[in-house]
């Protein structure tokens, strides 16, 4: 490094802050410094990238440094309302704590237009953790931000529209888990029953691998989706679909879908079974995915704290996504193996 510096008449700590990418260096200095380190077949030293980072984990550690965990919603704190965002944010929450840094929430509808980004820059917050938006466009409020002045993180498969680094739950293989657990207790019609604003949160996955995994199936048991366009499944067009093609096992996250099951006297699981997509923690007697969530959250943690070290901030051009699986959960809504 320090041969570099003497080629580029400049310190070796501009070197260092170069080829980081980090300091306020003018960017006709930092692309010679880096072009001249090309030049020079300079590589870093692992050993000692590892020591900087852990002093840098420490000093962060120190500070308290704020992480701000935006809420775009209509309503001020959905966490109270909604298992699954409360999950998200205690598992973010925790995973800070052990970084060394704390989580505070804001809201969009505190600060509209620019207001909410100079909040944040007035108070020397650079990283921002975007909570899962609403089911519903219009309960959604605007995000007037530069992206590029924060260290972003999305949690889940939405904000789509913000392209930057997220943390999601593997649905793909959620349903590949599911597949697995169906084909040892022998069933062979499963009927995937989903809302449509549930397939399009998550990019479809649940749909394309549930066609996918059908193809293991005879044709004549590869029965069509039902996808509601309500937030929930109607009983009737449920009752319908269940009469037209006999599914001999229903997989959802909507809950409901249960509940019609129960409401129409059969016996779970030895008339029909049933298998949630997105079992909550107060259903201990369902078959199905437990989605991990606080662990997407905790991950969440750990990507920003990845971001804000190596100075990584806005958008990103490639689809930068940690993706964590989720575990099943033995209830009593599927027949024994």
């Amino acid at each position: 490094m320090q041969d570099i510096a003497e080629r580029a008449g400049v310190t070796k700590m501009a070197v260092s802050l170069a080829l980081r990418g980090q300091g306020r260096l003018r960017e006709e200095t930092r692309a010679r410094i880096r072009q001249l380190a090309e030049e020079m077949g300079y590589v870093p030293d692992p050993a000692l990238r590892a020591l900087n980072t852990h002093r840098q984990q420490l000093k962060t550690a120190d500070k308290g440094e704020v992480i701000a965990f935006v809420v775009d919603w209509s309503e001020r704190e959905p966490w109270k309302r909604l298992l699954f965002i409360r999950s998200f944010k205690e598992g973010l929450e925790a995973g800070a704590r052990q970084l060394g840094y704390r989580v505070v929430p804001f809201w969009a509808g505190d600060a509209p237009g620019k207001a909410l980004e100079r909040i944040l820059l007035a108070r020397g917050i650079r990283s921002i953790v975007l909570a899962p938006e609403p089911q519903l466009e219009e309960d959604r409020l605007p995000l007037d931000i530069d992206w590029s002045r924060f260290s972003v993180v999305r949690l889940g498969r939405t904000h789509r529209d913000i392209p930057v680094p997220s943390v999601t739950h593997d649905h793909f293989g959620a349903m590949r888990m599911v597949f697995g657990e169906l084909m040892a207790r022998g069933y062979r019609r499963p009927a995937l029953i989903h809302p449509e604003r549930v397939e399009a949160r998550v990019e479809h996955r649940y749909s394309a691998a549930f066609q996918f995994l059908q193809r293991e199936l005879p044709k004549e048991n590869r029965l069509p989706l039902l996808l509601s366009p309500a937030v929930k499944v109607g009983e009737a067009s449920f009752l319908s679909y269940c009469r037209a093609h006999r599914p001999d096992v229903c997989l959802s996250s909507d809950s409901t879908v249960l509940h019609y099951l129960r409401a129409g006297a059969l016996d779970i699981p030895r008339d029909i079974g049933f298998v949630s997509l997105d079992v909550q923690d107060n259903q201990p007697q369902v078959s199905g995915i437990l989605q991990g969530l606080p662990a997407v959250g905790a991950a969440g943690a750990n990507l920003i704290d990845l971001l804000i070290r190596t100075n990584m901030r806005g958008t990103t051009a490639t689809d930068y996504k940690i993706v964590l699986g989720g575990t099943w959960q033995e209830g009593s809504t599927l027949r024994s193996a």
